[in-house]
């Protein structure tokens, strides 16, 4: 074997442990490089749990606000619910004892100038004409949007023109020394047809009549009910012009009534925004008559099995309605184009207007009194539209004889 020189070997174990050396510090400096990146991302996962469980704190403090602010809303709801139960009560109460406060909307404009004349029923004249007009101060013209799409209205008005003001009253408790006079009076009374007092619940004390029940005042007309202590009077019976005989009031539709309300139905013939108005047909009110609501007419109105009394269907013997030239004459005077000054209101030609005054004259618009379905030569006075017409009747006509 040849021997190598002594510097040679040595050179080459010191470049060996160089190089070991070099590997060590390599892999020292790695290690401390992974630690120094554990050290960084275990800090910066800290800094995140940080942050989020401050705002994990944040939505809990958030919730519990959230929660307090539903509390106090729901014990303000309640307070308001409770408050508004309390005002109800209140209210109702008032009501009861000081009467429910209806104020008219507005006034139906008519052909039928007072009672005599005007039709039991709208239907039976369905070319009689009417304008409701609305009070703007109570009923603006969005109110009325959306009529148009009914062909029928509901009024509800009052009788106004009732001539039983003097009879229906205020009835005041009395001491129970008066009960017996009461007591036997009042069935003398219904039989017949006189006041006598309606019968409240609870005592049974007597009455005495203190007043008219109604109270109109100033522009805006105002129905007062009497007060819930006080007991109102009215007639218990009234006899219809075609029964012939008394019946209890609530089994009719008279206008005498507890309470001078009534409803009819009309045709809605159009809407006027501007005029906040309405125009109507098949009308059976009196001119001037308060209007205190108006709704609209569906078919679940009307019954599918109906029972009404026999002398609500039987219809009278009805005469044909004739004009004498003479009458004719008169109405050219004061109806139409060719009229100097038309009375009518709502008709603009003689034939419409005479259709519509056949209408109401061929049911016979005398009284019970005057010959109600009897032949008579005697001359009777209808006003319809502004036009007075003189009219007499025979066994098959009612036959008019003048106008004007």
């Amino acid at each position: 074997m040849k021997n190598l020189p002594l510097n040679t070997a040595g050179e080459k174990v010191s470049t060996a442990f160089a190089a070991g050396l070099l590997v060590g510090a390599a892999g020292v400096a790695a290690a401390a490089l992974a630690l120094r990146g554990r050290v960084a991302l275990a800090s910066h996962l800290q800094q995140k749990e940080g942050e989020l469980e401050a705002r994990a704190a944040k939505i809990r403090q958030l919730d519990r606000q959230v929660a307090e602010e539903g509390r106090q809303r729901a014990e303000e709801r309640r307070g308001r619910t409770e408050a508004e139960r309390r005002l109800r009560a209140e209210k109702q109460e008032m009501e009861e004892e000081d009467g429910y406060n209806f104020t008219a909307i507005g006034t139906i404009s008519t052909p039928f100038r007072d009672r005599r004349g005007t039709p039991r029923q709208g239907s039976i004249t369905p070319l009689s004409r009417g304008k409701v007009t609305l009070d703007r101060g109570i009923v603006g013209y969005p109110a009325l949007i959306g009529m148009t799409d009914f062909s029928h209205i509901w009024l509800v008005f009052v009788f106004h023109d009732n001539t039983n003001a003097t009879v229906n009253g205020v009835a005041e408790e009395r001491p129970a020394a008066a009960v017996a006079a009461s007591a036997a009076g009042e069935e003398g009374a219904q039989g017949e047809g006189k006041v006598a007092p309606a019968k409240a619940t609870g005592s049974t004390e007597g009455v005495r009549v203190k007043g008219q029940l109604e109270r109109w005042g100033g522009g805006a007309r105002e129905y007062r009910r009497p007060r819930h202590k006080l007991r109102q009077t009215f007639l218990t019976k009234v006899c219809p012009p075609r029964l012939g005989k008394r019946i209890g009031v609530l089994g009719t539709r008279s206008p005498h009534r507890p309470n001078p309300l009534g409803l009819t139905m009309v045709k809605l013939d159009g809407v006027d925004l501007k005029t906040n108005s309405i125009t109507v047909s098949g009308v059976d009110l009196v001119d001037g008559t308060p209007i205190i609501d108006i709704k609209p007419v569906v078919p679940h109105d009307v019954p599918r099995n109906m029972r009404v009394p026999e002398w609500v269907e039987d219809d009278p013997c009805l005469r044909r309605v004739v004009f004498t030239e003479e009458a004719c004459e008169g109405l050219s005077k004061c109806v139409g184009e060719e009229a100097r000054k038309s009375k009518s209101k709502f008709y603009g030609d003689i034939e419409s207007f005479k259709a519509a005054v056949s209408e109401v004259l061929v049911q016979d618009v005398r009284s019970v009194h005057q010959g109600r379905g009897l032949a008579s030569d005697e001359l009777y006075e209808c006003c319809f539209d502004g036009v007075i017409m003189f009219f007499v009747t025979t066994e098959h006509e009612m036959r008019v004889v003048s106008a004007g």
